[in-house]
């Protein structure tokens, strides 16, 4: 596989519009590949190392181009998008000169870790989630799967500081899911409150 040299990457999904993972009308992109596993995962179709996901860094780019004339607004998820580091580094530069003017991106990994390892990759990120998904540890803060995980708000823009200072105090209490679909399949994305997926189901449907 090519993941090492960056021009190629595991990828899950891009789609667009996502209303359910930050702020206002969406694009989204999946990482394909976490070896974290982690308890209650809601999404471990994305855990393995698929080489059938395989995607170049200039077919990310098409599609990152092609959804930007409707939202300069980008959600990266997994998976782990930081197992495929020089990829990620990849897709950001990509992004940002698109014209991608916030970037939301979460992670199991630490901040600290992070910094340590990838203080270039952060220079590119507006907001990261980081924290690895803990069952026994329930939340309501918005976009967070668990009490542990944390919002670091990283850009230098005033305005868009602001709008997610705002946000971080927010709750949603009851999990706001979506629907979507693609060549691979329908989609539910969000972040779930209660561990009765069919209820959770249908109300995603429900709300299309």
């Amino acid at each position: 596989m090519k993941i090492a040299e960056g021009r190629s990457g595991l990828v899950n999904l891009i789609c667009c519009p996502i209303v359910v993972l930050g702020p206002g009308k969406r694009v989204g992109m999946w990482f394909q590949g976490c070896s974290r596993h982690c308890a209650g995962c809601f999404s471990p179709h994305t855990w393995n190392f698929d080489e059938s996901f395989m995607m170049s860094l200039d077919d990310v780019a098409s599609r990152l181009n092609g959804y930007a004339v409707f939202s300069d607004k980008l959600t990266i998820s997994g998976g782990e998008p930081f197992e495929q580091e020089v990829f990620l580094k990849g897709v950001l530069e990509k992004a940002r000169k698109i014209g991608y003017r916030d970037i939301l991106v979460y992670t199991g990994k630490e901040y600290a870790t992070i910094k340590r390892r990838c203080k270039n990759i952060l220079s590119m990120i507006d907001v990261l989630i980081d924290g690895p998904f803990v069952q026994e540890c329930p939340t309501t803060s918005i976009w967070k799967g668990s009490s542990n995980q944390r919002m670091h708000i990283l850009t230098t823009d005033a305005e868009l500081r602001k709008s997610y200072e705002q946000f971080a105090r927010c709750e949603d209490v009851t999990g706001s899911m979506q629907v979507i679909r693609s060549e691979r399949g329908s989609y539910i994305i969000g972040i779930p409150r209660h561990h009765d997926l069919t209820k959770t189901i249908e109300k995603a449907i429900k709300e299309q």
